[in-house]
């Protein structure tokens, strides 16, 4: 069975390779193939398409934590300098606060911090 499956697979990226290269090489036709499918993506099926994905999607919930990182810092004085500087200064911050940050970068998959 695994035999048949790896086989499909094959073929379908044969297809598709072979498929995208004929497309750029026509480049009138890739054109073409992009215009319909921004019409149909964003165009009058935006609405249906949007609603299948919604309802087949096999994606997880998004989880949010509301519990403040920082229980001490004024947020509302924290937000205004940083719209207001790019910047604001929050002191010290204890090391199981940066173990906290670094164990979210890393479930998160955040590249920077």
């Amino acid at each position: 069975m695994t035999f048949l499956y790896n086989n499909i697979l094959s073929f379908h990226a044969r297809f598709y390779y072979a498929l995208r290269f004929y497309l750029h090489k026509k480049r009138w036709l890739l054109h073409l193939a992009q215009v319909l499918r921004a019409h149909i993506v964003l165009g009058p099926l935006r609405k249906p398409l949007v609603r299948y994905y919604q309802k087949f999607s096999h994606n997880d919930l998004l989880r949010t934590d509301i519990g403040s990182l920082f229980p001490e810092v004024y947020t509302e004085q924290l937000v205004d300098r940083l719209n207001e500087f790019g910047y604001a200064h929050v002191g010290n911050v204890p090391e199981e606060y940066v173990i906290q940050i670094l164990d979210y970068c890393a479930n998160h998959k955040q590249i920077r911090y």
